[in-house]
């Protein structure tokens, strides 16, 4: 639900999950419940839902969310705090860490590093024959791509991802991804007005930058 953009339905269904688990002392439903509750979130609420789970177990996962959330909060200091700890560590950490690291990276400006640890990333996903983490990784790279001033290598990207996406009608990978990958799909779509998929696409963005944003004091 979540991923074809059914944000309401995701989030009873996730509800539901956590209050199973709450009845039956179940940790494992309690933690995947307030991670993906985070993706519905406002990133501090997310950290702070978090916080909890880590009070529940020790998996070590749980501190890549928090930083993802982090980043996604603004506050890359944080973020970078784990990047630096877990750089010691490459050779054993799970390739969500690893792309949760790559995002980092960019955020960093430390495009170099960046780009290596994303071919790799995506050399390994295209061997095991992991689509729906190709495109998470080709959106990243088409971020990369923008950020240094390559726009046909970016929306070369975006395309192959689109290509993708299409099969299995993927939405909230490319919507989550925000107004980078807005600007590449808005510019990619008219190059290709007869792709129905990507004008969807284009309007859900659309549809999501005029939607009212909270901010400190009552303000929107």
């Amino acid at each position: 639900y979540y991923e074809h953009n059914d944000l309401n339905s995701a989030k009873r269904h996730l509800e539901d999950a956590l209050h199973a688990g709450e009845q039956g002392g179940e940790i494992k439903p309690l933690v995947y419940a307030n991670i993906a509750l985070g993706l519905m979130l406002p990133p501090q609420e997310a950290v702070q839902r978090l916080e909890y789970a880590t009070n529940l177990t020790n998996w070590t996962l749980l501190y890549a969310w928090q930083a993802l959330w982090w980043l996604r909060a603004g506050n890359t200091c944080m973020a970078s705090y784990w990047l630096e700890d877990t750089r010691a560590h490459w050779a054993h950490i799970s390739e969500f860490e690893r792309l949760t690291q790559a995002r980092i990276l960019l955020a960093l400006e430390q495009w170099e590093d960046a780009a290596k640890l994303l071919d790799s990333l995506q050399a390994n996903a295209l061997e095991h024959q992991r689509y729906g983490d190709l495109i998470h990784i080709l959106l990243l790279q088409a971020q990369r791509q923008k950020a240094q001033g390559k726009w046909n290598e970016a929306l070369q990207c975006v395309a192959q991802a689109v290509e993708r996406g299409e099969r299995e009608e993927y939405m909230r990978t490319f919507l989550d991804e925000g107004d980078s990958i807005s600007q590449l799909c808005l510019h990619l779509s008219s190059q290709l007005p007869e792709n129905r998929y990507l004008q969807q696409l284009v309007r859900h963005f659309m549809h999501i930058a005029l939607q009212p944003v909270l901010l400190p004091f009552g303000e929107t």
